[in-house]
């Protein structure tokens, strides 16, 4: 929970110091090849199966009558294990099977998810130390396979460790991980849990930044703000908590530090008072003199930035010069500065 004890941690992994991660370092937690992998995630693909079975997100149809058919794939992480809100500095194999939304026929769909403004996230700050209340952070586990049923017709191909018979595929229930609208699913579906259920009033301008009153409507109890499946919120009581709890299977309650929508935030106190909150994206401030974005006559060590292969294009031999391609090529003119202001050079 505490950043600067967070960065120690790494530092002690791959030789770095607090604020400056290596490449090594910022990549733990984050995806393993397949083909890196080893038999280290078999398990954890099997408890992925068993969530999705229990969760009641897909059904076995025959491969004929399945409609808007997806491939899909594990993703597997190595995630660092907490005791309580503390880093212990081990891993656990994770498996995620996910769809791949970009097949989707449905392309039409809204599939943007709203997010609680920072503007009204700093207002509740405010509210909050004024008001002597903690700042709590809620992740929702699993999210988008809690949330309501599917209204149309999508069906995966089932991985091959869940044996299913030749011919068979999984028509989804409720939104996979990937699908195009499965974020705004989740967040339409728990926004309006916070507003039907439990009487919060949506900011105007803002249907992610959640506010409560007492009974008589004259004073503010509470506030809440969302990011997908991540939920900040304060009162005076952790009764909140426990309402959403009651809806919403969620993991470790985080208080006074932790990450919200990319920031890392943390509380300063006087004592027991909360005084102050502090906020920080030096996340992705790093290596800004080791590998400034607008000076390309420094050279980027591979060892802190590798590449990364995100696709392969191949181009078969073509016949282009063909007269009336070459009178074509010849008129042609380009300059960058012919483009939108946001897409001017550096």
């Amino acid at each position: 929970a505490d950043p600067a004890a967070y960065h120690s941690w790494l530092a002690t992994l791959g030789g770095g110091s607090a604020g400056k991660l290596t490449w090594k370092e910022r990549s733990l937690g984050k995806e393993v090849p397949a083909n890196q992998a080893g038999h280290y995630f078999d398990q954890a693909k099997l408890d992925e199966l068993e969530r999705l079975k229990t969760e009641k997100v897909r059904k076995l149809i025959r491969r004929e009558d399945a409609r808007n058919l997806i491939s899909a794939r594990f993703v597997l992480r190595w995630k660092p294990i907490k005791e309580g809100t503390k880093l212990t500095g081990k891993f656990k194999p994770t498996a995620r099977f996910c769809g791949h939304g970009f097949r989707d026929l449905h392309w039409w769909l809204e599939r943007a998810a709203p997010t609680a403004k920072k503007e009204n996230r700093r207002l509740g700050f405010s509210v909050s130390l004024r008001k002597g209340w903690r700042i709590h952070s809620l992740d929702a586990t699993r999210a988008y396979l809690q949330c309501t049923e599917l209204n149309r017709v999508i069906c995966v191909e089932p991985p091959k460790e869940a044996g299913e018979p030749y011919g068979w595929v999984w028509q989804l229930l409720r939104p996979l991980y990937g699908l195009n609208d499965a974020a705004k699913k989740f967040c339409d579906w728990f926004r309006d849990i916070l507003i039907r259920s439990f009487g919060g009033v949506p900011v105007p301008g803002d249907q992610c930044t959640i506010l409560f009153f007492n009974t008589q409507k004259t004073e503010l109890v509470g506030w809440v703000s969302i990011h997908v499946d991540d939920t900040l919120f304060s009162s005076g009581s952790l009764m909140l908590e426990g309402e959403i709890r009651k809806h919403v299977k969620c993991g470790e309650l985080e208080s006074d530090a932790f990450i919200f929508a990319g920031v890392e935030y943390w509380t300063v106190f006087d004592g027991e008072t909360p005084i102050g909150i502090h906020e920080s994206q030096e996340e992705y401030t790093s290596f800004l003199e080791e590998m400034p974005i607008e000076d390309s006559t420094i050279e980027w060590d591979e060892d802190d930035s590798p590449f990364i292969t995100v696709a392969r294009i191949t181009v078969p031999m073509q016949e282009f010069d063909s007269p009336e391609q070459d009178a074509f090529c010849e008129h042609l003119s380009f300059n960058p500065w012919h483009t939108l202001p946001e897409h001017r050079p550096l």
